[in-house]
């Protein structure tokens, strides 16, 4: 006997029966998101799109990356989150080197510490919070991150 669970079969051992179809386009878009990771992982680095050979990446390019990793974290809450950040502020950020390294870390950190950080639900680590308080400021007052004044 199957149980009808959704839009799927589910045999008595509990393992999920797909159809014919159902099995098709699955494993078409588990070869897509492949085929595209395998992509951008060849295009990424290469010294044709901006790297140089030692493997180093352009900061456009370290810009642009960190711009969709903001958005593309697997947490819908930190995808909004995050995402916006990187949209509205992201670019004065890169102004500043050292700023910038904290933000490529920050996206390097697990998603349920970087979500508890930018929510004051827990404190954040003392090399991280600069970039943190930045972005509670923006998520929770809606201030913008402002070039910092020169003085000449």
């Amino acid at each position: 006997m199957n149980r009808l669970i959704g839009a799927f079969r589910v045999g008595l051992n509990g393992r999920l029966k797909l159809s014919v179809s159902q099995k098709f386009l699955f494993r078409r878009r588990l070869s897509s998101e492949v085929r595209t990771v395998n992509w951008l992982s060849e295009h990424l680095a290469s010294p044709q799109n901006g790297a140089a050979i030692e493997g180093e990446v352009s900061m456009e390019k370290r810009l642009r990356m960190a711009v969709f990793r903001s958005s593309q974290r697997g947490w819908l809450e930190l995808d909004v989150l995050l995402g916006k950040f990187a949209a509205h502020n992201l670019s004065v950020v890169a102004e500043d080197e050292e700023i910038f390294a904290q933000y490529e870390k920050l996206l390097d950190a697990d998603g349920p510490d970087v979500y508890a950080w930018t929510t004051k639900r827990a404190d954040p680590p003392k090399e991280l919070e600069p970039i943190i308080t930045l972005i509670r400021d923006f998520v929770f007052h809606g201030k913008p991150v402002h070039r910092p004044q020169r003085t000449t």
